[in-house]
């Protein structure tokens, strides 16, 4: 008897008995959409955790921030673009939320968010490949070169006055 039900993430029917699932309390999901789904799950965290901590003493409002992360990630931003570039805005260029309605900013920085990381990826890369080259074995060869040392030879001044 074949027991088909439907993907809690993508809507697909499947059997439970041939494709490999997860329950998650009365529903049915695959494997890979509910891993992709707790990574996005994770990602989120980790953009409002970083909002909270940037608004930090006072409480955002969160019903704009959800209509804005929602609206950016519907234009095709990632979780971890807007993680990136909040950090870039307001970390590294040490910009004031408190002044700001929102996260408004990351279409206007999300690009520039992107070019900065890919130039710091870019210098780590370089100076782990100078390290790297410092870490060579090299083998070294040593030549020995004596220098025997003689007395020069002094040309003898003389006292005769020859006239």
């Amino acid at each position: 008897m074949a027991k088909r039900v439907k993907c809690k993430y993508c809507g697909q029917e499947f059997d439970r008995e041939i494709a490999s699932f997860v329950k998650i309390s009365t529903r049915y999901a695959h494997t890979s959409c509910h891993e992709k789904a707790e990574s996005e799950a994770a990602e989120l965290r980790k953009v409002t955790d970083l909002i909270q901590s940037l608004y930090y003493p006072k409480q955002p409002n969160w019903g704009l921030l959800g209509k804005q992360i929602q609206k950016y990630k519907d234009e095709g931003m990632t979780y971890m673009g807007m993680y990136y570039t909040l950090t870039y805005f307001f970390v590294i260029q040490k910009n004031n939320i408190h002044s700001s309605k929102g996260i408004g900013i990351i279409p206007y920085v999300y690009d520039k968010a992107k070019a900065y990381y890919k130039n710091q990826d870019n210098a780590y890369t370089k100076t782990a490949e100078i390290k790297q080259r410092d870490k060579l074995d090299i083998k070294q060869t040593e030549d020995i070169v004596t220098i025997i040392h003689s007395k020069p030879k002094k040309k003898l001044i003389s006292f005769d006055y020859e006239e």
